[in-house]
């Protein structure tokens, strides 16, 4: 069960729940679009030990409902990385980021998850869309995202992982996953 409460300091009542059967909550992971307006995506990403995740679709949850029953969450389920259920056999160790297209000129979101045998898989995170992979040499041992601006709004996302080796890969994921450096850190 995933429970949202309003923290104000004093009460905190929870606003919302959801119940997603035959999933353990392994990683949670809120993302909010850099859209503004009525296209910005507010979103939960929950995974567990299973070859699926959900994402929740918050902002549709806590609009006032046109019925008397309240409003239904709007969940959907990721699953079956076609072609790549041999480097991903669980969905419950993930990150969630920002990425620019410079294709198409806008942003969204995607989901990083941790993979088998040093892999990450990168989705969308609307969609759900395997996209790429990243690989490492080793046993993957953790990653982080960071970003590197260009000029207006536009930016590069760059995944920053570490293996049981105590070596540091850094890939330009805007650039098609792309090593830009490896090196080894004690």
């Amino acid at each position: 069960t995933l429970r949202l409460y309003h923290i104000d300091g004093k009460s905190n009542n929870m606003v919302t729940s959801v119940y997603l059967k035959g999933t353990p909550v392994q990683t949670c992971s809120f993302y909010v679009s850099l859209n503004q307006g009525p296209l910005q995506e507010q979103k939960i990403f929950s995974g567990g030990r299973r070859r699926y995740m959900h994402s929740w679709d918050i902002q549709t949850s806590l609009l006032p409902s046109q019925n008397a029953h309240g409003s239904m969450a709007k969940i959907e389920k990721f699953s079956r990385l076609y072609g790549h259920e041999e480097s991903q056999r669980s969905f419950e160790k993930f990150k969630v980021a920002h990425f620019y297209n410079s294709s198409t000129n806008q942003s969204h979101g995607i989901i990083l998850l941790q993979g088998n045998n040093g892999w990450i898989n990168i989705l969308h995170a609307t969609t759900g869309v395997w996209l790429m992979g990243c690989k490492i040499n080793g046993v993957l041992v953790d990653f982080c995202i960071d970003y590197k601006p260009v000029t207006g709004n536009k930016f590069q996302t760059i995944l920053i992982a570490v293996n049981s080796y105590s070596e540091v890969w850094e890939f330009n994921l805007t650039d098609s996953g792309k090593v830009l450096r490896r090196w080894k850190d004690d």
